[in-house]
């Protein structure tokens, strides 16, 4: 009997955590005793049945099913390392099953032996990788259908849903694997962007790892806070809060001091780091916090942890060990980075458009150009050649830093193109330009009313995958 086979499956059944073992890439070849395989595939099969779709036995089910089952997980080892364990149990068995094999046929055909074991030894290899290096079809399209299954049954397959109704609709969210980059030129809105996605995640119920090191973290608080109180940043600033505005502020700060135990959000200075806000430290503090997501204000300001002297080396070496980083942690992670200067020249939202290296939007799932509409009271958020999953043009939210930045409507592709060129007109970051009015109220979002922040708590009852 494999006590770490037993272990993981007890986790999976006290837990739900099916999808978690599967993303990881554990299969039924990695449980070592007929028992144990026979359980999980029955887990795999109930939880993809029509009938009992997105469903995993929990203690009671299993009272029923299987009476003499007994739950045995540690509570301090973490799916991951039950994973770990489970490989590592079998690459055991597997390789003392190769040398038995090897010393059987190495008495018989020395030559023909030796070929085998170079070959068992290549898939050994593969397998100690956390997940395949080599991904076999049948596998592979085995997750593939069970990802289409709990999406056709209408089951949330995403970490948090975004804000806005036609991202929403065209990806059903933000998932585990996203790498999106927010770019735009100085004064585009991307911080504020990022603050009102920060609160928005919040209100989800969402773990948030934020780095900043162009603004101070409090500047990154204090925006998010206004978000959620839903009041106008300007007059904040100036201390003219209407009494209304007041109180919700003051409830906010309120809340967050009844949850500050829980480290809902934390923020990490990259100022105050000195030199070590490497991608690796961002990793350390992803283990410390266990995010849903991270979301990084200015990511070419991080460290290198390779110390390349150019700048453009720099940002391909942090951008790079980004991308790694969301894959291994299975946790999407937001960046903001400016635009070249000759981005506003471009009528369409292309990859060389992202300053210092090319390889940023090579790396990402997805590239979002911030372009501030001061006289229109919007930003244009036009979506550039990375988005691999869905078509989308872009679309046009409302400015109105920090109670609306609601969907005001989409945008076709010659608009979002009409948009890009107006860009290559607008008066130079600093210089003022006088606002039109907002315009008419923000279109409704088509995001499930329950996934809505505000429309039932701060921590609507439906939560992010863990």
């Amino acid at each position: 009997m494999s006590a770490w086979d037993h272990q993981l499956l007890s986790r999976v059944i006290r837990t739900g955590d099916l999808e978690g073992i599967i993303e990881w890439g554990i299969t039924v070849q990695d449980f070592a005793t007929a028992e144990t395989k026979a359980i999980f595939q029955q887990l795999i099969g109930y939880h993809s049945t029509p009938e009992t779709a997105g469903s995993v036995w929990g203690p009671q089910s299993l009272q029923a099913i299987l009476p003499n089952y007994v739950l045995t997980d540690d509570q301090g080892m973490t799916i991951d390392a039950l994973c770990i364990e489970v490989r590592k149990n079998r690459l055991k068995g597997d390789s003392r099953e190769i040398i038995r094999q090897f010393e059987e046929q190495v008495e018989i055909d020395p030559t023909k032996a030796v070929s085998f074991l170079q070959q068992r030894a290549t898939d050994l290899q593969n397998d100690c990788a956390t997940n395949k290096v080599d991904v076999h079809f049948a596998d592979a399209m085995s997750r593939v259908l069970y990802q289409y299954e709990r999406v056709e049954s209408g089951e949330q397959v995403c970490v948090v849903p975004w804000p806005w109704a036609p991202i929403q609709e065209k990806t059903l969210g933000i998932r585990s694997t996203d790498y999106i980059v927010i770019y735009g030129r100085p004064k585009s809105g991307k911080s504020w962007v990022l603050c009102f996605l920060i609160a928005w995640f919040f209100e989800c119920g969402a773990r948030l790892l934020i780095y900043t090191k162009e603004m101070d973290a409090d500047e990154i608080f204090e925006r998010v806070g206004c978000c959620l109180a839903g009041i106008d940043y300007e007059r904040f600033v100036q201390g003219n809060l209407v009494p209304e505005e007041r109180i919700a502020l003051y409830h906010i700060t309120e809340m967050l001091n009844v949850i500050r135990e829980q480290q809902v959000v934390v923020c990490l200075s990259g100022k105050d780091a000195t030199e070590k806000d490497t991608v690796a430290w961002l990793g350390a503090k992803i283990e410390k916090y266990q995010p849903h997501a991270v979301l990084v204000d200015g990511m070419y300001l991080m460290s290198d942890a390779h110390k390349a002297r150019k700048l453009n080396e720099r940002v391909r070496n942090i951008s790079n060990a980004m991308r790694q980083l969301g894959l291994n942690k299975h946790i999407p992670i937001f960046a903001t980075i400016q635009a070249n200067r000759d981005a506003a020249k471009n009528e369409e939202a292309n990859l060389d458009e992202v300053a210092f290296s090319d390889s940023v939007g090579q790396d990402a799932t997805m590239l979002m150009r911030c372009i501030m509409e001061k006289n229109e009271g919007t930003i244009a958020l036009i979506m550039g050649g990375a988005t691999r999953r869905f078509k989308l043009d872009g679309f046009r939210i409302y400015c109105q830093p920090a109670y609306n930045f609601g969907y005001y409507g989409e945008l076709t592709q010659k608009e979002a193109e009409g948009v890009i060129r107006k860009d290559e007109t607008k008066p130079a970051a600093g210089r003022k330009t006088k606002a039109k009015a907002a315009g008419p109220p923000p279109v409704q979002s088509t995001v499930p009313q329950e996934l809505v922040p505000g429309n039932s708590s701060y921590f609507p009852g439906k939560k992010p995958e863990q």
